[in-house]
């Protein structure tokens, strides 16, 4: 699998976490810094969360059980309560 395919599951994952049974709408991502990092936008009704991640951490997301545990725990977080 090559660092690009990596990438696409990584952001494939975090839709699927943030998506997963929540009313989160994940905005297709932007790349900067030539692909070196990746913003996101959540958004649940009127409430707008954004992020960045490298591309490192997304290329590793299926791999590492514990960035698939933080992602749940901050899908959690910026959720509609």
């Amino acid at each position: 699998m090559t660092a690009k395919d990596e990438r696409s599951r990584g952001v494939e994952i975090l839709t699927e976490i943030f998506s997963g049974g929540r009313n989160l709408r994940v905005k297709e991502p932007r790349a900067f810094h030539n692909g070196y990092s990746y913003y996101f936008e959540v958004t649940a009704y009127d409430k707008v969360t954004d992020f960045c991640l490298s591309a490192e951490v997304l290329e590793d997301m299926e791999g590492t059980p514990g960035y698939k545990q933080h992602a749940n725990k901050f899908a959690r977080a910026i959720g509609p309560c």
